[in-house]
C-alpha cells in the first residue's frame, strides 16, 4: 500500500460478521471523524477513536464500527 505525505493509515475495528480483513487496513486523505465504507447492499460506518497502534512503518489510527445503513432504491 503506497502512501503519500497527505495520507494517514487507519484500521477499521468491529463490524458485521464476514467483513473482509482486506477492507480493514486503509489509507485516508485526512483524519475525518467518521468513515463510511460500501459493503454488500449498504454501508458500514466507523468513527475515529483516540486509540492508535504503532507499526513498523508508522502509527495507525483506530476507527471503531458504529452502524450499518442500507442503500436506498
Amino acid at each position: 500500500m503506497a502512501m503519500t505525505t497527505s495520507q494517514v493509515k487507519v484500521r477499521l475495528e468491529g463490524g458485521p460478521n464476514g467483513f473482509p480483513d482486506d477492507f480493514r487496513a486503509r489509507l485516508v486523505s485526512s483524519l475525518e471523524p467518521k468513515i463510511k465504507v460500501r459493503y454488500g447492499c449498504g454501508y458500514e460506518h466507523f468513527e475515529r477513536t483516540e486509540e492508535s497502534l504503532t507499526a513498523v512503518d508508522g502509527d495507525v489510527v483506530i476507527y471503531r464500527w458504529t452502524a450499518q445503513t442500507r442503500v436506498a432504491e
